[in-house]
């Protein structure tokens, strides 16, 4: 869907509520909800932000310690979270909804994962060589570039 599609839904009020979520380190979804209002008069323009100890927690949801990023000694500090919005999906187990995923940002708004990701992978198909790239949360192969030189 795009967005002028999701304004149009959420105008009519088939959707009421905006997902945006990023995965963690085990490729667990994380994030936060807002109303359609709220998403397309602020989030969708400015993005939003959410702390780096969702990304930073085991399996148990507690921090890891001495973790680089952040940690008990150091602080929690904000991500900032700039939704995707070419990738704007229904979701049909929560009606009224619509998930969108968030591409994270050091505090600085410099570029973090699927941004970067993508930037690296665009250079790589226009370099005509091979290679494959793993999803840095959940080592699944999302892509694949493959030209023989000769």
């Amino acid at each position: 869907m795009k967005l002028e599609q999701l304004k149009a839904k959420i105008k009519s009020g088939e959707i009421d509520t905006v997902v945006v979520a990023f995965p963690d380190v085990f490729g667990r979804l994380a994030g936060k909800r807002f109303t359609g209002t709220f998403f397309l008069d602020a989030v969708a323009k400015h993005g939003t932000h959410a702390c780096s100890y969702l990304i930073t927690q085991n399996l148990d949801q507690d921090p890891w310690e001495d973790f680089p990023l952040a940690n008990w000694d150091k602080g929690f500090a904000d991500f900032h979270v700039v939704p995707d919005l070419g990738e704007i999906r229904l979701t049909p187990w929560l009606p009224g909804s619509v998930l969108i995923l968030g591409d994270l940002h050091h505090s600085n708004h410099a570029p973090n994962n699927r941004t970067t990701i993508g930037q690296h992978l665009f250079g790589v198909k226009c370099a005509l060589i091979t290679c494959k790239t793993l999803n840095q949360y959940s080592g699944i192969t999302i892509h694949q570039y493959t030209h023989i030189k000769e």
